[in-house]
């Protein structure tokens, strides 16, 4: 993934201190729109520390720097207040020379309504704009980021990939690896169209799970195309 900040526009400079950090945790969180829950689900810490964290009571967490990752800023600048040579981020639809697109909790895939609601977000991934623009025509409020889970899609997709989606295309094809909301469950697949039965066909990349048939259009919702794929090395 690109490197994230510098200093963002907006956050306190205070140098150093459990003030210093606790300002700047708090502002940078309540920037991305994160709640306290839900930043401490994603560094897998309970709510309280997070709010302990942010009332001073904590100097300096060992979960620095998985910190400073989950709110998008380098770690030298939450510990200190000063830059770490990383660039500004701005949040979708604002002008900069990053873009931050939401990452969406799978938990919350089953049931229901949106998935890719507000309250659905767990953090946001810094993407340069300039790179967007050239891998999709989408706007920045249509793209959305997903953790994968399993192993369907292997080689082409693994357990823990992050997922870039474009959710303007949302047409059955098989040539493309579409995220889906079928049967209550979220998936990662391929999708072969029958026009003369007018049936859909799920398509995993791996060879040890069958296919899904006989699938009729109305019960199937493709919520986007996946557009990149990152890995772990």
């Amino acid at each position: 993934m690109q490197k994230l900040y510098d200093k963002a526009p907006g956050l306190p400079t205070t140098i150093g201190g459990m003030a210093g950090i606790a300002e700047r945790v708090a502002r940078r969180r309540q920037q991305l729109g994160l709640s306290q829950s839900a930043l401490a689900r994603r560094l897998n810490v309970k709510p309280q520390s997070i709010q302990q964290l942010e009332n001073g009571q904590v100097a300096r967490p060992r979960y620095m720097l998985e910190l400073a990752r989950a709110l998008g800023v380098d770690a030298e600048w939450l510990v200190t207040g000063q830059a770490g040579g990383m660039q500004a981020v701005a949040a979708p639809g604002e002008a900069g020379e990053f873009a931050l697109i939401p990452v969406y909790d799978l938990s919350a895939s089953a049931g229901a309504g949106s998935f890719f609601d507000q309250e659905n977000v767990l953090y946001r991934l810094a993407f340069r704009q300039q790179w967007l623009k050239s891998a999709s025509n989408a706007p920045l409020e249509a793209l959305a980021v997903l953790e994968a889970s399993g192993d369907s899609m292997e080689d082409s997709i693994r357990h823990g990939d992050t997922l870039l989606i474009d959710r303007t295309q949302t047409s059955p094809r098989v040539d493309a690896i579409l995220v889906l909301r079928w049967d209550g469950q979220l998936l990662v697949k391929r999708v072969k169209a029958d026009p003369a039965r007018k049936k859909l066909t799920l398509i995993s990349d791996n060879p040890r799970y069958g296919a899904i048939e006989d699938i009729r259009p109305g019960d199937l919702d493709v919520l986007g195309r996946v557009i990149w794929i990152g890995r772990r090395v």
